[in-house]
């Protein structure tokens, strides 16, 4: 039975993939893919560097590298939350407005690097339209979608069985917390 299971599984995952790359291999590209390939062979400098016109690299109002104190001030019902052992601060604020229901902010040495927001289920759709209207085209997975916007600016909308949530962070930071938690593994 279970071999069975397993070759159907196999089978569906081959079909999908020859589905997405066009039966050669290789993926087929849409012209939104050709629009984002050329707008992403633009210099790393304006990689690195936001237009003033363009998002807020961070969340919302808030820029990445601000305090606590400064996210207090603009979510002022953000509660204390967690600390693990990599100085990694956790607060949550419950909002359950329009749709969202709570909201996680992520704090590393004291400066904010994420946020983790969850959503009604059936709010997917348009979040992924007004998401896609601000930092462009999301690449699928098959449980999420992702935009690596720029360096310091990454976005996955996630569903799930009752809740949607959209996590957005800097990788640069993420990569620096687990290269600490890498170097503390004893072997």
């Amino acid at each position: 039975m279970y071999k069975k299971v397993f070759y159907y599984l196999i089978a569906m995952i081959a079909i999908c993939t020859m589905v997405a790359c066009g039966g050669n291999g290789t993926p087929v590209k849409t012209s939104s893919d050709e629009a984002t390939e050329e707008s992403n062979t633009s210099t790393e400098q304006a990689k690195e560097t936001p237009k003033s016109d363009g998002p807020i690299i961070g969340y919302d109002k808030v820029a990445w590298g601000a305090t606590i104190e400064e996210v207090k001030q603009i979510y002022p019902d953000m509660e204390d939350g967690k600390v693990d052992e990599f100085d990694v601060k956790r607060f949550f604020e419950d909002v359950n407005n329009n749709g969202m229901q709570d909201r996680t902010f992520y704090f590393y040495q004291d400066k904010l690097y994420g946020v983790y927001v969850a959503y009604d289920k059936n709010l997917e759709s348009a979040i992924l339209d007004k998401l896609t209207s601000i930092y462009g085209t999301f690449k699928r997975e098959i449980s999420y979608k992702y935009n690596d916007y720029n360096k310091h600016l990454s976005i996955v909308i996630s569903g799930h069985y009752d809740y949607c949530s959209v996590d957005y962070s800097d990788p640069t930071v993420e990569k620096e917390i687990k290269k600490e938690k890498s170097n503390q593994i004893d072997l």
